[in-house]
């Protein structure tokens, strides 16, 4: 929000104190670390169902998938990240099972099959009461692949 009333030195005065409060609320959640270190906070695993939806469809909107099963998928390479998610997903409702899958790539410079980091797989079982995603390219994704449309989907906010 710019302030007009404010100089330039006092706007950014102002930008980095907002900015300072942000940062000491990651730390005390213990959110600013390494990505295969990353988990969800316990405050967040047991706040008010809304909250609980809006994290979870913000994980699903970047590391979920859908299959055309319905099918819904959340991966990453990080167990207890995996694991955390599994339990966000059960209190909304889901059944889960949780898979390994070694990723692997081709190198083309070297013309080799490599392989990456171990990837957790979190399988969940379709749940007509829960909109999974907001992102509107994986909505209209889900939307297809349930045979529904926006109106047939409940709590949905578009």
């Amino acid at each position: 929000t710019y302030f007009p009333e404010l100089s330039q030195i006092e706007w950014f005065q102002l930008k980095e104190t907002q900015q300072s409060i942000f940062i000491n609320h990651l730390n005390s959640l213990n959110l600013r670390c390494r990505f295969d270190e990353k988990r969800i906070p316990k405050e967040y695993l047991d706040a008010c169902f809304e909250d609980r939806l809006l994290l979870f469809q913000g994980l699903m909107d970047t590391d979920g998938s859908i299959g055309s099963n319905k099918r819904l998928e959340f991966c990453v390479s990080n167990e207890a990240l995996a694991t955390d998610f599994a339990k966000l997903a059960e209190s909304l409702g889901y059944t889960f099972k949780i898979y390994t899958k070694q990723s692997k790539y081709f190198n083309k410079k070297y013309n080799e099959m490599r392989y990456g980091k171990l990837a957790y797989r979190v399988l969940l079982n379709y749940n007509n009461k829960i909109v999974p995603f907001r992102c509107k390219r994986k909505l209209d994704l889900y939307i297809k692949n349930i045979g529904g449309n926006y109106e047939s989907i409940p709590c949905c906010e578009i």
